[in-house]
């Protein structure tokens, strides 16, 4: 959760300071500055962070989830591993790669 929030973060901000022309529809509206977009996401990031302290059970269910979700990406490799390597892996013995001897 938290990479996504960076992501939009740093999407944001790329957005913020590639300077665009001024159209005629953007002209009246009154946009953010830069710093008022990164003071305003410092507030979001701290406000998300502190949820756990405002709603412990939330969190508990949260690390179930992420704990269901690791075990469930863990088992799809590994099902996705297997089947790639009955397909494409080798049917005979692996090689086996000597010592040089004198």
């Amino acid at each position: 959760m938290f990479g996504l929030i960076r992501l939009s973060f740093w999407a944001a901000l790329v957005l913020l300071v590639i300077p665009f022309g001024q159209h005629n529809d953007t002209a009246n509206i009154d946009l953010a500055s830069p710093m008022e977009a990164v003071s305003a996401v410092r507030l979001a990031v701290s406000d998300i962070a502190g949820i756990c302290e405002r709603e412990p059970e939330l969190c508990a269910e949260s690390r179930k989830l992420m704990a269901t979700l690791g075990q469930r990406a863990r088992e799809g490799v590994r099902i996705a591993y297997e089947a790639l390597d009955d397909r494409f892996g080798d049917a005979e013995d692996p090689t086996t790669t000597g010592s040089v001897s004198k």
